[in-house]
């Protein structure tokens, strides 16, 4: 039934812990308690439907821990041992936020729920000056000294901190971090947190730090714990941590949800993050390309090494500028007989004064005669498609705008999605990329925002409908949602004799298996360190090792060198044995998502779900012929599919999905996530208000 949970601020010359007036109108059983943080009235509500029915978690997992609320603050302890894995003590969920004095209002609402809870927090505005959000913190949480803490910008991969030596750590999302989720783990429990939040419509970056709680003088029984604190805006004036901060314009209103989760399977430590996973697919959808698990050959045609008074722009195959480009498509096409993808770097030669790679990457090639060979369909990279396979050209610099060839640091500047000039020499070089046969294009440094990278991709798939665009460096949830991206294979020969050891994969991409099952990401794999510091090569067998060591755990293989048997190296669907049985695509609890296909990785690569040691390469979706592509062509300049500033219907919808799971989901995204529906009363106090309800239960409140 519906419940209506009303609380009016408190002047400030009211007595602290009581509301001037309080309305409380419910259907529903329920019992409630008041309290005050930091100055303002604090509502605690525990109520639920009628019988006391319990709220499923959604997954089929059992309630490993019980949550309550203490002087206003959640409280979890393991549901069979009673150990306390989260103290309500140490800094509260606003500590560093400063509200009253920054002018600005907020609600909180806390809802628990199986195996953690939820904040739905509610900013305002109402001065006539912008404001800028500062920081959250969830404290604490009683893991012990020792704890592991998985990467989330290298797919979760391990690593370990210790109160006993605290090296913090200050991680951003969407620059650093692949999804804006954090997860802290000991031997026996796992955390989650994520933030949900409009991101592509709020356009900020939130980062997140780890630290020691202070432990016995902040009243924590347990004595130091950890504190993850949640930065929207810097936290002093000159820090850089957070590059574009949030901030709030005089009346206007945010509202996040973040979400707590804990499992006792600590390998596992992506049921913590269901909530976003469910988030993210009913904002975003599935991946929205076909994935091509065959590996790609990085062909460089120019070096800096090659460089010289005679060869200014370091041509390293031959020298088109002078022959021009048969000779070195005929030997591209005849070293890579076996391969089906080959992507050329530095098409066009490189600059003589640094700023590589260069912008134009096709354009140059109308400057003489030996260069526009580039386009003969019998002498040029036309002869790629005629020979069965792909080409992808890499287009340099895609974050700035670089108008001239061998440019000074002044004629390099960001680039403008919204200028004509720019859009008009961006799709110039496109233009010519496709007439010269490409449908793969490599968008080097594309360090623009994320909701210009966005809007940008979703233009040039539009205008360019037969293109597969990759994106590097290595990018965030939703760009990998929209495209392939590119990762560092390559790592320390020093480091150990494994593949493992010796490469930058430690194992498969479990933060991407989960968000985004079906998603394309390459791993570059390079060899010249072996010449560097060995002088020699690495042998073929290493070649072969790490390229299939790349392809078993998930990644396609981006090789810069000739490599044995590397066309049979298809990257394996890593997502079928790196996520929970019963949290996978094909079990009916998330994204039914497709592609590619391939091999279990080695036993024991730092894996919580290994299924086995599957050791056979299966091809798995290939996505045609170049040559049987809908290439997007148009005159260069041409106008934009719609304007500049309006958003596409789907990114539109997304917008007010993520709007609606924030402030209260759906029923049908409610039943997924094991909640039930409730009605919620949101004030705008002069401080903090904090509401907690939990789902599903009836009983009194815990601190009476």
């Amino acid at each position: 039934m519906d419940r209506q949970i009303g609380c009016h601020p408190r002047p400030r010359s009211a007595r602290p812990g009581l509301c001037k007036e309080f309305i409380v109108t419910t259907i529903s059983r329920l019992m409630l308690a008041s309290a005050c943080l930091l100055g303002g009235c604090v509502t605690v509500v525990i109520g639920g439907p009628t019988g006391g029915q319990t709220a499923g978690t959604g997954t089929g997992e059992r309630e490993v821990v019980d949550v309550a609320m203490v002087n206003g603050r959640p409280e979890v302890r393991d549901k069979d041992t009673g150990e306390l894995l989260m103290e309500p003590c140490g800094p509260s969920f606003f500590a560093n936020i400063s509200l009253p004095r920054d002018g600005l209002e907020a609600s909180v609402e806390y809802i628990l729920k199986p195996n953690g809870f939820d904040i739905v927090a509610e900013f305002f505005n109402p001065t006539n000056t912008t404001k800028s959000l500062k920081s959250m913190n969830l404290a604490t949480l009683s893991l012990g000294r020792d704890i592991k803490i998985p990467d989330m910008r290298w797919g979760g991969r391990e690593r370990s901190m210790s109160l006993d030596n605290v090296q913090p750590i200050v991680e951003l999302y969407p620059n650093d971090l692949y999804s804006p989720v954090a997860v802290l783990a000991n031997d026996t429990h796992a955390v989650g947190l994520s933030v949900l939040y409009p991101v592509l419509e709020y356009k900020h970056d939130v980062s997140f730090a780890y630290r020691a709680a202070p432990g016995s003088q902040s009243g924590c029984s347990t004595g130091q714990g950890w504190v993850i604190y949640i930065h929207f805006s810097p936290i002093t004036p000159n820090s850089t941590v957070v590059a574009n901060p949030a901030t709030l314009d005089p009346g206007d209103s945010r509202s996040y949800r973040f979400t707590v989760r804990f499992t006792d399977k600590p390998d596992e430590w992506q049921r913590t993050l269901v909530p976003y996973r469910d988030f993210f697919a009913e904002t975003y959808g599935p991946v929205k390309y076909e994935r091509d698990p065959t590996p790609v050959i990085g062909y460089s045609i120019a070096t800096s090494s090659a460089q010289n008074a005679n060869n200014p722009d370091g041509w390293a195959r031959g020298r088109p500028d002078i022959h021009g480009f048969r000779e070195l498509v005929t030997g591209m096409i005849s070293e890579n007989a076996d391969q089906k993808r080959i992507l050329v770097w530095a098409p066009t030669g490189l600059y003589q004064h640094g700023q590589n790679f260069p912008w134009q990457f096709t354009s140059r090639w109308l400057d003489t005669p030996e260069l526009r060979t580039a386009f003969d369909t019998r002498d040029g990279f036309p002869r790629v498609a005629q020979a069965g396979k792909q080409l992808g050209l890499w287009w340099g610099r895609t974050g700035r705008y670089i108008p001239v060839w061998n440019p000074d640091r002044s004629d390099v500047v960001d680039f403008d999605i919204n200028n004509p000039v720019h859009r008009q020499d961006a799709f110039r070089e496109m233009d010519l990329a496709v007439q010269a046969g490409a449908t793969l294009i490599g968008l080097d440094a594309m360090t623009l925002p994320l909701w210009e990278t966005v809007q940008w991709l979703e233009i040039l798939k539009q205008r360019y409908p037969g293109v597969t665009f990759v994106l590097e460096p290595k990018q965030s949830d939703i760009l990998n949602n929209i495209a392939p991206m590119y990762t560092i294979g390559y790592g320390n020969i020093n480091n150990g004799p494994t593949p493992r050891e010796r490469t930058n994969i430690r194992g498969p991409n479990y933060i991407a298996d989960f968000i985004n099952p079906g998603h394309e990401i390459w791993a570059a794999l390079r060899w010249d360190q072996y010449w560097r510091e060995r002088g020699q090569g690495a042998s073929n067998a290493i070649k072969e090792e790490d390229a299939r060591h790349a392809a078993a755990n998930g990644f396609v293989p981006l090789l810069f060198d000739a490599v044995p048997r590397s066309e049979t190296f298809n990257a394996a669907e890593s997502w079928k044995f790196t996520v929970p049985a019963d949290l996978r695509p094909d079990s009916g609890s998330g994204n039914n998502n497709t592609g590619g296909s391939g091999n279990n990785p080695d036993p024991g690569n730092n894996a919580g779900n290994n299924t086995g040691g599957n050791t056979g390469n299966n091809t798995g979706n290939n996505t045609g012929s170049p040559g049987g592509r809908n290439i997007g062509g148009g005159t260069s300049g041409g106008p934009l599919p719609g304007t500049p500033n309006l958003q596409r219907p789907e990114q539109t919808r997304s917008l007010r999905t993520a709007r609606s799971m924030i402030a209260g989901p759906s029923d049908q995204v409610l039943s997924r996530l094991g909640d039930e529906p409730e009605r919620r009363v949101v004030t705008r106090p002069s401080r903090p208000r904090v509401v907690v309800t939990r789902d599903g239960r009836v009983s009194p409140p815990d601190d009476e």
